[in-house]
């Protein structure tokens, strides 16, 4: 696994053996950067189910000035926290080290996010809820993006909260969903 683009195009990124974290391939995370419009002019950006950190390593190749990643598997801590050294960005990231639904109640302290990214394991099926809980939260930022990857197939609605949905394409089994508040 690789940064695609950006600062740190090319830099090799360690993940956890296994298929445990069903890290986001290359292509598909190329593809949703892609979606999202490719670079950033700064900002803040929420990574709600961490793995090796590869979505907040490669936003912050592109732009983001800082990003703060939940995780509570502590293999994957691990490999997060080596990915971050490796790249030399430890001032720009904040790893926080439990469950999302503890993080949440007091994510207002962290934000507000400009972007979101949002890759929980297919089974899960909490995009609806996270999206709800973060806008509730009034963790969002005007014209914040909120990047998922979903199986394809799964129907979500067009509508969560003050989020609406702005595009989204298949590839492969998954499907990349781009939600904004931009209308707020």
């Amino acid at each position: 696994m690789r940064i695609i683009a950006g600062t740190y195009r090319s830099r090799r990124l360690q993940t956890l053996p296994g298929m445990i974290t069903r890290p986001t391939l290359d292509r598909n995370r190329e593809n949703m950067f892609n979606l999202l419009g490719g670079f950033f002019e700064g900002g803040r950006s929420l990574d709600v189910f961490g793995g090796s950190g590869a979505l907040s390593l490669e936003a912050l190749s592109r732009g983001i000035d800082h990003s703060v990643i939940i995780e509570k598997a502590k293999p994957a801590q691990r490999i997060i926290e080596a990915n971050v050294t490796s790249l030399g960005v430890n001032a720009h990231v904040t790893l926080l080290k439990q469950d999302y639904n503890l993080v949440f109640r007091h994510i207002h302290q962290h934000g507000p996010f400009d972007l979101v990214l949002l890759d929980p394991p297919f089974a899960m099926q909490v995009i609806e809820l996270i999206i709800m809980q973060l806008d509730q939260a009034n963790a969002l930022a005007k014209g914040c993006l909120i990047a998922c990857e979903t199986p394809r197939g799964v129907e979500y609605p067009e509508t969560i909260g003050r989020v609406r949905l702005k595009k989204q394409q298949n590839y492969g089994v998954s499907t990349i969903r781009i939600y904004t508040n931009e209308d707020v």
